[in-house]
């Protein structure tokens, strides 16, 4: 039996870029849209009232042990079979970002270009707007709108967070959550190598709210009807040809195993996009646009390095690490040496 090898074609790459890109988008359109006054600080909801650098460690553990002790619970509740308990925390997620975070996103959008709107209109757009997304994030939709929806998610969040964290802070959680993801995806005891063993061992996947699948409608329908036409195409095998078979099994197994290359779907977590959109949007709230369109470069580049070596390792590889350290490094670099250089050169009208 020949050995399959996972391979990802351009069009793969495309199909992961492209959300990722608009998700950011998303975000910075808000951000620019929604400009905070000169100076202004920013309030934390429940548990933070100042803008304090120094309190910014203490933030940051704090958002990482929440998403730690997520994650573990989650896989934990996968592992003894809880799927109810998944569902409703899922679903429970869903409906906080679609009817609360899309709430005060559009009340800030409308506030900040002083557009007067009753709170009726408001009140009926986002309950058909959040229902469509309950209905078609955990039920059943069509491949483009349940991306639509996936994608509006993860913006509604990233921005929750962006609007609820001080800019430290923020860059504490990113690098946080870089080294999380390594450890649990590479490490044999981390939480989501975990997951991926016991999910190939059950052979199922029960996860559509939290997983960004880039494969279209048309892909699927080609792979269902490729699959029920090679089983009905296969002959039955007679006496004579089951006597054949094992006649030159020795044969057939001294040859060199054979390499199949299947075409691979990327799924993309929605932490993935959050994250993206996260670093962009600080990078927008406190950078120039020269910065910013460098970091939704290295970004996109960094994720664009990520899935060649997904191909070539046969295995999952966390999504962060190479994104965001491209996009900090261009970030840092821009922010010291790039923006004040051409700033001088501004100043004194000199063109180079």
């Amino acid at each position: 039996m020949p050995r399959q090898k996972v391979v990802y074609g351009a069009d793969s790459l495309t199909r992961v870029l492209y959300p990722v890109a608009i998700c950011m988008l998303i975000v910075i359109a808000n951000v620019l849209i929604i400009k905070e006054e000169e100076g202004e600080a920013k309030i934390i909801i429940g548990l933070f009232k100042s803008y304090d650098a120094q309190e910014s460690p203490l933030m940051a553990i704090i958002v990482f042990g929440f998403i730690t002790v997520a994650t573990w619970l989650g896989v934990m509740c996968y592992k003894f079979k809880l799927y109810t308990a998944i569902r409703i925390y899922l679903m429970l997620n869903t409906a906080m970002t679609f009817y609360v975070f899309a709430f005060l996103q559009i009340r800030r959008i409308f506030e900040s270009l002083s557009i007067p709107i009753s709170k009726i209109t408001i009140f009926f757009v986002l309950f058909n707007f959040a229902s469509l997304g309950m209905f078609v994030v955990h039920w059943k939709s069509s491949i483009r709108l349940n991306q639509f929806y996936l994608i509006t998610m993860a913006a509604l969040t990233s921005l929750f967070i962006l609007y609820n964290l001080p800019d430290w802070t923020v860059w504490l959680v990113l690098v946080a959550m870089s080294l999380w993801d390594l450890f649990a995806v590479l490490a044999p005891c981390g939480p989501l190598q975990m997951l991926i063993k016991t999910a190939r061992r059950r052979g199922d996947s029960k996860f559509p709210a939290i997983l960004y699948s880039t494969m279209a409608e048309i892909e699927i329908e080609e792979l269902e009807m490729t699959d029920r036409t090679d089983r009905s195409s296969q002959p039955l095998l007679n006496q004579s040809e089951v006597s054949d078979t094992s006649r030159n099994a020795a044969t057939t197994s001294r040859r060199p195993t054979q390499v199949e290359e299947i075409r691979g779907t990327i799924r993309l977590g929605l932490g993935d996009f959050v994250f993206y959109s996260l670093m962009i949007a600080n990078v927008v709230q406190t950078s120039n646009y020269l910065t910013t369109i460098s970091c939704f470069i290295s970004n996109l580049a960094g994720l664009a390095i990520t899935l060649p070596i997904v191909s070539f390792a046969q295995k999952p590889l966390p999504a962060l690490p190479f994104p965001l350290f491209f996009a900090a490094f261009f970030y840092f670099f821009s922010h010291i040496a790039i923006t004040p250089f051409t700033q001088f050169f501004a100043r004194n009208l000199i063109i180079f």
